[in-house]
């Protein structure tokens, strides 16, 4: 089943969902969410145990398809959005020092070189897994490897578990870095999930696209936006490094 429409299900149904009415939803986005899902065949096959919560639920089909979604802050509705590379870096919110970026620090980004996928073949009812590897990553490491296994016992095909093991391998490679970000309100526009790029000078970035997280709006008396974003995959060939300028 399409990941969309299993979520659209979990979020309307009134018996096994949350029971949210339909218009609750913004139709746009979650048609083309959809449409993404049909042309990439990303087809799972999941058991909604009702013990669950609906909420957890709703994250594991997520995770199997590399999505999130949130209420949007000028609607009102709820958002579905793929993580995929559908953006021009040229059109992209572009923040500094100048235009609204506070701060910014680095923290530590776990990496993996080998990705590991768990996946169920609905056929067999057996366990099967598959693997992607980083090896110019563990050449460079000397042989050295970081394996991160994921459970995704929804997907159902050997092809679509190896799409997937390559996906988590790109997003967890050694090459992204990790960052907690402060904006002045203009940074509140910037939403789970969306992308957006940043220039500062001091550490010598002309330009790196980060893929936002998790977003705090601040409160009434104290404004300051806080991102914490990670460098995105699709983004990397158009971050430009510089050598920093010596202090005045």
């Amino acid at each position: 089943m399409n990941p969309a429409h299993i979520l659209y299900q979990a979020f309307t149904d009134p018996l096994m969902g949350r029971g949210l009415a339909s218009s609750r939803l913004d139709d746009a986005s979650w048609r083309a969410a959809a449409d993404v899902f049909h042309a990439e065949g990303m087809g799972l096959c999941l058991k909604w145990s009702r013990q669950d919560d609906v909420d957890k639920f709703a994250q594991t089909v997520l995770d199997h398809a590399g999505a999130t979604f949130y209420t949007s802050r000028r609607t009102g509705l709820v958002v579905l959005k793929p993580i995929r590379d559908d953006y021009n870096v040229a059109d992209l919110p572009h923040f500094t020092y100048d235009n609204g970026l506070l701060g910014v620090d680095e923290t530590e980004l776990r990496t993996a070189l080998v990705s590991r996928v768990k996946f169920r073949d609905p056929v067999t009812k057996q366990d099967r897994q598959v693997r992607a590897k980083n090896l110019g990553a563990i050449h460079a490491a000397g042989g050295v490897t970081n394996t991160s296994t994921k459970d995704f016992f929804g997907i159902p095909t050997v092809d679509l578990a190896q799409r997937v093991a390559e996906r988590e391998r790109r997003a967890g490679s050694g090459f992204v870095r990790k960052f907690k970000l402060r904006f002045d309100r203009r940074g509140a526009d910037i939403m789970p999930g969306s992308v957006f790029a940043i220039s500062d000078a001091k550490r010598g970035i002309a330009r790196m696209v980060l893929r936002a997280g998790r977003c705090e709006y601040g409160t009434l008396t104290e404004g300051t936006v806080t991102i914490t974003a990670v460098q995105d995959i699709f983004g990397l060939p158009a971050t430009a490094y510089v050598q920093p300028e010596p202090p005045g």
